[in-house]
């Protein structure tokens, strides 16, 4: 993670300002946004640097099961992989459960929206793996029993730190369910986009008809509405599989 320049720093401060107005944090937000503009003007003023603001200002980190995970001052996120809602439910079913605590307050400044832990747990164990994201360290917590059914993060527990690059049993299990659910949904994407082709085939095939039609008319008039007919669903078809192009190029098959 690279600290922001000044420019950036002003920048980050007037999205903060902005994003948070309307909101219980707009003093908050307002009060550390005008802190974070004059450490940047002492910066270079010290510097003897000109005073500007940047277009954008973002945060960058790699974190677990994320990826490479960016955050704005106006809270504008982006994942290589978005652990959404379809993502935790599958995992939970196979009894694996996360905890995400989020630094959301605008004191933080630049480190608003940033992940501060990282829980992993099962329904049989309780915790079982802590991620301090400040300093990238793992932990192997072992519970006491007393999680009840917050399986990830609750109760109590003992922990140990991980050396090296070794990481908790559970986080890598939790990459390998992950992983399942990905082959899953893209080959439901396989599957739905495959029908899209079939059905684009079946237009095409009534496209066809329609032009042949218009090459032997039965009353006067009818090769030119037998024409515009092919013609229109030709052109449906033609949509068609531009959709199932789409539904296979966004779950990067």
């Amino acid at each position: 993670m690279a600290n922001l320049t000044t420019a950036e720093s002003r920048r980050w401060a007037e999205d903060m300002r902005a994003y948070w107005a309307d909101t219980r944090y707009a003093d908050k937000a307002k009060s550390h946004a005008a802190l974070m503009i004059a450490r940047a003007d002492l910066d270079d003023a010290e510097a003897d640097r000109e005073t500007i603001t940047a277009d954008k200002a973002i945060m960058e980190y790699n974190l677990p099961i994320l990826g490479r995970y960016t955050v704005s001052g106006k809270m504008e996120r982006t994942y290589d992989c978005c652990y959404d809602d379809a993502m935790a439910d599958y995992c939970e079913s196979r009894g694996m459960f996360t905890g995400w605590e989020w630094s959301n307050d605008p004191a933080a400044e630049e480190h608003c929206g940033e992940l501060v832990r990282l829980y992993i747990g099962s329904r049989e164990s309780g915790p079982e793996a802590q991620y301090n994201a400040c300093d990238r360290t793992w932990y192997k917590l072992t519970s006491r029993g007393n999680f009840g059914k917050k399986y990830a993060c609750g109760g109590n527990w003992r922990s140990e730190k991980c050396t090296g690059n070794d990481v908790p049993e559970i986080y890598t299990k939790l990459q390998e369910v992950i992983m399942d659910y990905k082959r899953i949904e893209r080959a439901k994407v396989k599957v739905a986009a495959a029908e899209k082709r079939v059905f684009a085939a079946q237009q095409r095939e009534m496209s066809a008809a329609y032009f042949r039609q218009a090459e032997h008319p039965i009353y006067a008039g009818q090769e030119i509405i037998c024409a515009n007919k092919g013609a229109v669903v030709e052109a449906l078809a033609a949509k068609t599989e531009a959709e199932a192009d789409l539904m296979e190029a966004q779950a990067g098959l």
